[in-house]
């Protein structure tokens, strides 16, 4: 299932996209991430562990994030963790406010037998639309208020 969820911030392309890329201090101010270590680092390309709470749900995995300085974006997929599958990509551009924020995830929670049902389906689409939207609202008050 693929999801897509942005956010207009008042701020610099550039300085946005610094914040995105410094990943590693998004449990500094994102409620849902409580850590991501990098485990091998490059200007281009990040290997990074991930740690994430999503109503009381702790979420692991490892992933390869590309970073592309040139278009302001950073492509991520996972290698291992606990999803099937889960890829996808943070974009940088501009809009009438300033910047637009967008992430775009293709995730397969692997849970056959529960997103077969209808309703439990519903329910993992809102609990992942709510984490992302989560952390593009904290990337938001990061840049338009500068917290630390």
């Amino acid at each position: 299932m693929t999801i897509a969820e942005q956010v207009s911030i008042r701020g610099d392309k550039k300085k946005v996209f610094e914040v995105i890329r410094n990943m590693q201090s998004f449990p500094s101010f994102m409620q849902y991430v409580k850590s991501i270590k990098i485990a091998k680092y490059s200007p281009t390309k990040y290997i990074s562990d991930w740690h994430i709470i999503i109503d009381d749900v702790p979420v692991r995995w490892k992933e390869e994030d590309i970073i592309n300085e040139d278009n302001l974006a950073v492509d991520f997929r996972m290698i291992k963790g606990d999803y099937l599958k889960y890829k996808g990509k943070w974009e940088i551009l501009r809009d009438s406010r300033g910047v637009k924020v967008k992430i775009t995830v293709d995730i397969d929670w692997g849970a056959p037998a529960f997103t077969n049902f209808e309703e439990v389906k519903r329910i993992l689409l809102r609990k992942t639309r709510k984490a992302f939207k989560g952390m593009l609202v904290a990337i938001k008050r990061k840049i338009e208020h500068k917290v630390r």
